[in-house]
């Protein structure tokens, strides 16, 4: 520790010295080249001359090659010095910034860039990468003086602080931008300034130190950019999960004697890690923790990591202490706006995009120029991250400064403003909506204004978690929703119970059902069709097929009262689903045609087309017209993509496979199951129509003579699909698996048929024909094993049932003789 004296000396006097001992020349010498005395050079360094003339001066800097800025500054006027400060070096370890650390390396040796900033959030590594690059740069040689910043709140005392750190400090006269330029003038150094982002009006001395020592180099570590001409960034983002949970490892292993990082404990570990976001700092105090935590208890309470994230090493800066105190450090350098918009940040907590940002600001009272300069604010000094998301930019705050900023929020006034800006703009863009954003909106909704909650709302958040196969939080949402209060509580109650119905929950989709029906208007044609087209489906869930007919035929006709064609459309979609499922397919074929006709006339939207297109080909399909199934599956496909339903999709194209495959195109099938496949990561919750895509990709596999994967995929797929709304698919399932191993083994195709009796003889659903109807298969069974021997492995099948459904079809599949 050195200390920078108050009272300096005369400016003239050391500057002539400096620029004398860097040339290289006497008093004497010097004296001669500018035509003096050696006495009046020496009184001028002594300083007992005050005030030289001009010309004097001139030809001293003449005689000393003074040039430029140089020569300016030697004959500018005095001024004084700053008071006394300490100047502080701290060394650093380094964990998984080995690639970072080679970057900045080379942008330094390289000499192409001389003013490099590593810039990055509080706690990210600046300091510890630094050091590291310090500790390497002495031992290539070179010459490199670091100063921590940290402390110091004043920029005019950074150019003497500088000064000091190249022996050119002292009392003086002189600034110390000129000292430095003294003593270094060609000479090859590096100087690291650690902590710079509250010093930054110093930055312009700091180029100019740069710009007039031409062999210097400047890192600087700062959350914002410097903002120099020619200035390099360098930015942290958080470690690799791996790197993260070595450091992890390494801190735990000082607090606690004996800690390993073991296979078992390694994943807990990573979930720490991620939780949160892989910062170092957090990720140090977190393991700080485990002198009181085992690692599962700690991943247990990081919901709120603030209070938490506490207690670190007393001798660090007080900024590296606490989580807490990292984040406050960084947000005083903020501008009033950016810590306004820092706390308004929390109403989303999943990030958000500039035009949702500028209609929340605007509605909260920060105008979009305000809003720019306080985001780019908040990015530069790393509280906010950038993301891109759908080729847009996303604004994100990571888990920790989310949680301070919703302390901030909740102790602002115009908390519910902002609260309801963000809610109803979430609400009203739910295609685009990140899920926890929609997720906050709801419970702040629920708590606060369940009136803003109508019926178009209601619709909407259905259609949103529908269409991502989100059944089961859909459900719990609207319900929660309807409890709450809003305005549309039946509506929303009845599309919690078709949510409940596509879970598979039919128990609660009845009560729930119930429950809409004694909330809706009588009177409202719309709803009492969507309530009947509901309980039909319910019905034909329980194998009532008549029950199913009736309550959708009540659906058609309130549907046609309301003069809603596509509510028409609909109920003739699922008659025909009713007749499919009793087994009349020549019968629902009209229905399904008519369906079409009618939602085109309405104007029905890509999904509603696009699934009745899917049902003609599936029925086609049963009835023996690949080349039909074919093209209406294509259709349905192509509309489907169109109307972003992934799910649909999926299943329409696992139609137009079952086509190709029954039309002997296995290349095109296998093509198509593969595209149906691609699509399972969108089925969220939704398991038995994931089951269902699998299922029938198993016959696809089988085809291909892949019989081990076929096995496999088939016991998973039949596993979800039991007890789901795809479960009436069980037993065509089974039976198109026999068609298709008949060929090669009768034996094995009889035990499936005898296998697929037993399950519709045990489903509490109908299970309608399917594309490889039994009858065939067993037809070819007789002729190759005879009716006698054919019976009892239609028994021997059946038997298998009580094994599982899934577990049977796959040991008779595979079953070797």
């Amino acid at each position: 520790m050195t200390v920078v004296p108050a009272h300096p000396p005369h400016r003239l006097a050391e500057l002539l010295h400096r620029h004398r001992r860097a040339v290289g020349l006497s008093q004497r010498e010097l004296a001669r080249r500018c035509g003096m005395s050696e006495r009046a050079v020496r009184d001028l360094e002594r300083g007992t001359t005050a005030r030289p003339r001009r010309r004097t001066l001139l030809a001293l800097a003449d005689a000393l090659h003074l040039a430029d800025e140089d020569r300016s500054a030697f004959v500018a006027p005095e001024r004084t010095a700053p008071a006394a400060v300490v100047v502080v070096e701290r060394p650093g370890e380094l964990v998984g910034r080995s690639r970072e650390l080679a970057a900045l390396a080379d942008l330094v040796m390289g000499g192409r860039h001389r003013i490099v900033t590593v810039t990055g959030p509080g706690g990210i590594g600046k300091s510890r990468l630094v050091a590291e690059l310090v500790d390497d740069l002495r031992r290539r040689g070179l010459d490199v003086r670091t100063l921590d910043l940290s402390a110091i709140d004043d920029p005019a005392l950074v150019c003497d602080l500088i000064a000091e750190t190249f022996d050119a400090g002292g009392e003086s006269w002189v600034s110390g931008v000129e000292r430095v330029v003294a003593e270094l003038r060609d000479r090859r150094a590096v100087l690291v300034l650690d902590g710079f982002e509250r010093l930054l009006p110093a930055a312009t001395e700091v180029a100019a130190l740069v710009r007039r020592c031409p062999r210097l180099s400047v890192v600087l570590t700062s959350q914002r950019p410097a903002r120099l001409t020619g200035e390099r960034l360098l930015r942290l983002g958080p470690l690799p999960v791996p790197a993260a949970v070595e450091l992890f490892a390494r801190r735990a292993a000082a607090v606690v004697p004996g800690f390993r990082l073991t296979p078992a404990v390694e994943p807990v570990l990573a979930a720490i890690c991620r939780r949160l976001d892989n910062l170092p700092l957090a990720v140090e105090l977190a393991a700080a923790q485990l002198r009181l935590l085992a690692p599962a208890e700690l991943a247990g309470r990081l919901d709120q990591p603030l209070r938490l994230l506490a207690g670190g090493a007393v001798d660090a800066p007080p900024r590296h202490r606490s989580l807490r105190a990292t984040i406050e450090a960084s947000l005083t350098g903020a501008t009033d706006d950016g810590r306004t918009l820092f706390a308004w940040l929390a109403a989303a907590p999943a990030g958000v995009g500039l035009d949702d940002l500028e209609a929340i600001a605007g509605i909260a009272g920060m105008p979009p120029d305000r809003l720019l300069g306080a985001l780019t604010d908040l990015v530069d000094a790393g509280l906010v991250q950038v993301r891109a998301r759908r080729g847009h930019s996303a604004f994100v705050l990571l888990d920790a400064m989310r949680e301070l900023a919703g302390e901030r929020l909740a102790d602002r006034g115009d908390a519910d403003a902002v609260h309801r800006a963000a809610a109803v703009r979430f609400l009203h863009r739910l295609a685009t909506a990140e899920a926890p954003n929609v997720r906050a909106a709801l419970a702040w909704l629920r708590a606060n204004e369940p009136g803003l909650v109508d019926r178009d709302v209601a619709e909407s958040l259905y259609r949103y978690y529908e269409l991502r196969g989100r059944l089961t939080e859909g459900r719990r949402e609207l319900v929660a929703l309807a409890d709450a209060g809003a305005p549309a509580a039946g509506w929303a109650l009845l599309r919690a119970a078709q949510l409940s119905q596509l879970a598979g929950h039919s128990d609660d989709a009845e009560r729930q059902a119930t429950q809409a029906q004694r909330r809706l208007d009588p009177d409202d044609h719309q709803a009492q069709a969507t309530a009947w087209l509901l309980a039909g489906r319910l019905a034909a869930g329980r194998g009532d097929l008549t029950m199913s007919a009736e309550r959708t035929t009540l659906a058609l006709r309130a549907g046609r009262a309301a003069g809603d064609h596509t509510l028409v459309g609909r109920a003739l979609n699922n008659l025909a689903a009713a007749a499919v499922t009793g087994g009349d397919l020549r019968a629902a074929l009209p229905l399904l045609q008519e369906s079409l006709a009618v939602k085109e006339r309405a104007g029905a939207d890509e999904v509603d087309l696009g699934r009745t297109m899917m049902n003609i080909g599936e029925l086609l399909l049963g009835i023996d017209d690949g080349h039909g199934a074919a093209a209406y599956a294509r259709r349905a496909a192509e509309l489907l993509e169109r109307g972003e339903h992934p799910r649909l999709r999926a299943m329409a194209l696992s139609v137009l496979a079952l086509a190709q495959l029954a039309a002997g195109e296995v290349a095109a099938a296998s093509l198509s199951a593969s595209a149906a496949g691609d699509l399972l990561e969108h089925f969220g919750d939704d398991h038995a129509l994931h089951g269902a895509i699998q299922a029938r990709g198993s016959l696809v596999q089988h085809a291909t003579g892949d019989l081990p994967a076929a096995v496999a995929t088939l016991r998973t797929g039949l596993t979800a699909m039991i007890g789901g709304h795809t479960r009436d698919e069980i037993a065509p399932i089974i039976e198109a698996h026999a068609a298709l191993r008949a060929p090669a083994d009768r034996i094995a195709a009889a035990r499936l048929i005898g296998l697929a009796r037993a399950v519709r003889d045990n489903s509490e659903v109908n299970q309608p024909p399917g594309p490889w109807p039994p009858g065939r298969t067993l037809a070819e069974c007789r002729r190759g094993i005879g009716a006698a021997e054919l019976e009892g492995h239609l028994a021997y099948g059946a038997a298998r049932y009580p094994l599982g459904v899934a577990t049977a079809a796959g040991l008779l599949l595979q079953e070797r003789r």
